[in-house]
């Protein structure tokens, strides 16, 4: 899945900075494009299936929810702030796929002409169960500045048939880089997560959780700041360094609810087989 970004938009803003910059003064800041997302939830429909849409309110900065429910058969998609900074969730019960790809907008503002040292730290997700249920959970995090095209920040893949690109890990994988982007200029991020599922009762979940820091060993930090997209919270770093990253709060309640209604259809299909 992919993203479509408004590339003479973002054109048209480093023209604008860059003819700002070549005049002598300081550039002209335009407001930057919101965030982009795509999403799709799917389950499979056997013969004579009795088919249920369920539509969440959630009340994050940037959020979409789609439900699909069919004898425990799940898919959710989300993009929202937990509290720190923008991530994405895919998640699926049963023979369902699910799939967001969220691109948000952010400029280093700071010196005409200069560079700043920032960093990207969080994690990428994937988690499978039981084994040996096909299916797959991918999550990964690219972006404009410091990656080679087709590259990524960090990835995570967890499957049990074989289908994830070598040398990939599962579970949480932490994300720690630092690159150099110019300032004043216009640049992105992509944060995705997919899974997909195919027998009754497996369950995959893929995430992407990153947040953007100016990198403590700048000169003059005074001088810089991170701007994103306005309907993203990039929020403050919960460390810099290594080390393992945490789970948000807000994700583990998220997984106990659904968890929970996963149970409440089971039973409720185990009764109608017992009648």
């Amino acid at each position: 899945m992919s993203v479509h970004v408004n590339r003479r938009l973002v054109a048209g803003l480093s023209a604008a900075t860059a003819a700002a910059a070549l005049a002598g003064g300081a550039p002209a800041m335009a407001q930057l494009p919101p965030s982009q997302a795509v999403y799709s939830a799917n389950v499979a429909f056997p013969a004579g299936a009795t088919y249920d849409h369920v539509s969440l309110p959630v009340d994050f900065g940037v959020s979409a929810v789609d439900i699909f429910d069919l004898d425990s058969a799940h898919a959710f998609t989300q993009s929202d702030n937990f509290g720190t900074g923008p991530a994405v969730t895919a998640y699926t019960i049963g023979s369902a796929s699910a799939a967001v790809d969220l691109t948000y907008f952010y400029r280093i503002n700071g010196p005409v002409g200069g560079s700043a040292l920032i960093g990207l730290t969080g994690s990428v997700y994937a988690f499978g169960f039981p084994y040996p249920d096909p299916g797959e959970a991918w999550a990964g995090i690219s972006g404009s500045a410091g990656l080679a095209p087709g590259d990524y920040y960090g990835q995570a893949c967890a499957s049990f048939d074989g289908s994830c690109a070598p040398g990939l890990s599962s579970n949480t994988v932490p994300v720690n880089v630092s690159f150099s982007v110019p300032t004043n200029t216009v640049e992105w991020i992509k944060l995705s997560a997919a899974a997909s599922g195919a027998d009754y009762g497996s369950e995959f979940t893929a995430q992407a959780d990153p947040i953007l820091f100016l990198d403590p060993s700048i000169g003059d930090p005074q001088d810089y700041s991170i701007e994103v997209s306005p309907d993203v919270t990039n929020g403050d770093p919960p460390f810099v360094g290594g080390g393992d990253v945490p789970e948000p709060a807000a994700w583990a309640m998220m997984l106990v609810g659904f968890g929970a209604l996963g149970a409440v259809i089971r039973r409720r299909r185990r009764a109608a087989l017992a009648a």
